[in-house]
């Protein structure tokens, strides 16, 4: 399972300064380490607790004293008045809104998460599920919104690699227990939809060459 380093390496460079968006799960915990090792601008992170489980005290606290330990910069911001209605898409917003407050008092406008290749496909099929217009069901490498651009440098590689790449060299992170509840629909959609299909078809190939040509026809 290789990583395309040289090409991801290159692509996190052609910024000079961003915000680091670091849930403390696998995916962002790599982007992180690759920030600290490759990166050669200023970076900032940030951490939004939901307060929504009990173990986001815990990965709250190793973010911050990882980031400590690292000389890193970091924020953290809180979660509030999220009830389970539409509860989902109000901490989005939230969140959001966070990162993008500390990206503006710092003057910058570039904020990095860890979307993957898997995100983009289970993107895919959430919304062909909600039925919404076409333009939602692409997730983009770059996408600017709020005088902000959002840079997925992860988008076109499979979370197998990342997982595996985080444990060949050592990295801790955490497992959102939250994730095996299939109530809601992203993880419907990654725990049942995703391996049903797979057993007829690889569809972390098919698939994003679908969404390929959607984008070849927006784009025209």
């Amino acid at each position: 399972m290789n990583f395309p380093y040289p090409t991801v390496i290159k692509n996190i460079n052609k910024h000079d300064a961003v915000i680091l968006a670091i849930s403390g799960g696998v995916d962002s915990m790599f982007l992180l380490d690759l920030y600290k090792n490759k990166f050669k601008g200023k970076f900032i992170v940030c951490h939004f607790n939901h307060k929504l489980r009990e173990q986001s005290e815990i990965e709250e606290k190793y973010l911050v004293d990882y980031c400590q330990k690292n000389d890193i910069e970091i924020h953290v911001g809180y979660g509030k008045d999220l009830d389970s209605t539409n509860m989902e898409h109000n901490a989005s917003l939230q969140r959001w809104a966070f990162f993008e407050s500390v990206a503006k008092e710092n003057n910058i406008d570039i904020i990095v998460t860890a979307h993957h290749l898997n995100d983009k496909i289970e993107n895919f099929l959430i919304q062909m599920m909600r039925g919404v217009p076409v333009e939602s069901i692409i997730m983009s490498e770059e996408t600017t919104k709020n005088d902000c651009i959002r840079f997925k440098p992860f988008i076109s590689i499979e979370k197998e690699i990342i997982k595996y790449h985080s444990s060949r060299i050592g990295l801790t992170w955490f497992e959102d227990e939250s994730n095996s509840d299939n109530h809601h629909d992203r993880n419907f959609v990654r725990n049942v939809i995703l391996p049903a299909m797979n057993e007829r078809r690889n569809i972390t190939k098919t698939i994003p060459s679908t969404l390929e040509s959607i984008e070849k026809l927006l784009n025209k």
